[in-house]
């Protein structure tokens, strides 16, 4: 068993890097909970999308502060991602923990490389002020809606699917696809986060995947690490944060196949 400070280390760290990210801490979260606490896959995800709720509100009101959340384009894109974050929940329950493993391997793999190499859309410039950013967006075309949706139903399904809150497929979408600064993209998907981990948490708490007490104990350190997280990530540069991004889920993912 792991130590009592060591895990509220864990905690405190998972929250910083989560925050500086926007991905939730799930890429963190389920590895710890899996391989050092000693949980089963199906119940580190489901505590990890617990542990998120708190992780994510926490981070979510210190980016609001700062005024970088897209609230529009966040409330559209999770018409989509709260439903994918149901139906992914429902789905890893039939789905053996080997293939859970995989395909949270190979998310994590697929989204480091498309985020170092860090080519995509044109990003919008400037990262300051959510308002101006949004305004570049038409909202009344129906197309845009549908396509924002449709991510929005991708990325909550993995987060449901996988316990990652969402943020690993949310950031690489929202800048790499819609052109958002990275900063924005962070702080929009901390907001995402909160509400796909309340749905997807729901779910698992159902099926019986939510060690509470495991969760409540991590859930002040991963807050007080997020609220360090976004004071780091509004004075890195956008660049930088990708690349940690990149290396980052990498090494988990690595880890992940070993544990295979």
């Amino acid at each position: 068993m792991v130590p009592l400070i060591e895990t509220m280390a864990l905690g405190l760290l998972i929250g910083v890097v989560a925050a500086i990210l926007g991905i939730g801490g799930g890429v963190f979260l389920v590895p710890t909970l899996h391989m050092l606490l000693g949980l089963d896959m199906h119940k580190a995800v489901g505590t990890s999308l617990f542990v998120i709720l708190f992780l994510s509100s926490s981070a979510a009101l210190s980016y609001s502060r700062k005024k970088l959340i897209l609230w529009k384009l966040a409330l559209i894109f999770e018409c989509g991602s709260t439903i994918g974050a149901y139906v992914g929940a429902r789905t890893s329950s039939v789905m053996p923990s080997y293939w859970l493993k995989m395909c949270f391997s190979i998310v994590l793999l697929y989204t480091a490389y498309r985020m170092w190499r860090g080519k995509g859309k044109q990003p919008l410039k400037g990262s300051q002020g959510g308002n101006s950013v949004e305004a570049a967006y038409n909202f009344r075309d129906p197309t845009f809606l549908v396509i924002l949706i449709g991510l929005g139903f991708i990325a909550g399904f993995l987060s449901g699917l996988l316990g990652i809150g969402g943020g690993v497929v949310k950031v690489p979408i929202m800048s790499l696809i819609l052109g958002l600064p990275m900063h924005n993209a962070v702080a929009t998907s901390a907001f995402m986060i909160t509400i796909t981990a309340l749905v997807g948490s729901s779910s698992h708490f159902a099926m019986g995947n939510v060690e509470y007490m495991t969760g409540l104990a991590l859930a002040p350190f991963v807050m007080l690490g997020s609220h360090l997280g976004t004071r780091i990530s509004v004075r890195l540069r956008g660049r930088i944060i990708s690349r940690l991004f990149a290396v980052l889920i990498a090494f988990v993912a690595l880890r992940m196949i070993i544990s295979v």
